[in-house]
């Protein structure tokens, strides 16, 4: 089970990934948006790793 970071509710339906949940997403997308848009960049860095590409 994963909990918000925004609201810090707990439940089985949020992403331990992400961490934000669905309802906090709709309410205030200004809050929740930098937890959003840094995956894209988390994601780029780990496949480069698995690649053996050094990462500063």
């Amino acid at each position: 089970m994963a909990k918000c970071r925004v609201c810090k509710k707990e439940s089985l339906f949020i992403s331990k990934f992400l961490g934000v949940c669905l309802d906090c997403i709709r309410k205030d997308f200004t809050q929740t948006r930098p937890y959003i848009f840094v995956l894209p960049q988390y994601n780029n860095v780990i496949f480069l790793q698995s690649r053996n590409v050094r990462v500063d």
